[in-house]
């Protein structure tokens, strides 16, 4: 069993006084192995500003792109319903056209 992360150091819960007139808190331990793991892509240096700077030009790119086409699709459902609406207001029957 691995001893508790304070007990590691040397410093001990007994060591520490409790506040008067609070019950003494529970020492919660955790057991779990951390090992150092390699990690796949460096986050220190020149190279993870590199990565940085791509992905957020890619992020930029992406976000333009959508909001370049997103109104292409989304124009239709409002203009389609906008001239039937005027075609009512000026007492054509909805679909006519230029006819009147």
């Amino acid at each position: 069993m691995l001893p508790h992360r304070r007990e590691a150091h040397g410093i001990k819960a007994s060591d520490r006084p409790a506040p008067s007139g609070t019950p003494p808190s529970p020492v919660i331990t955790c057991h779990a192995v951390f090992r150092h793991q390699e990690l796949p892509l460096n986050t220190q240096g020149p190279f993870a500003t590199l990565y940085v700077g791509i992905a957020l030009c890619a992020f930029y790119i992406a976000l333009v792109w959508i909001n370049t086409l997103l109104p292409m699709f989304l124009q239709p459902l409002f203009i389609i319903p906008a001239t039937w609406l005027l075609e009512v207001m000026q007492g054509k029957k909805p679909g006519a056209g230029g006819q009147g």
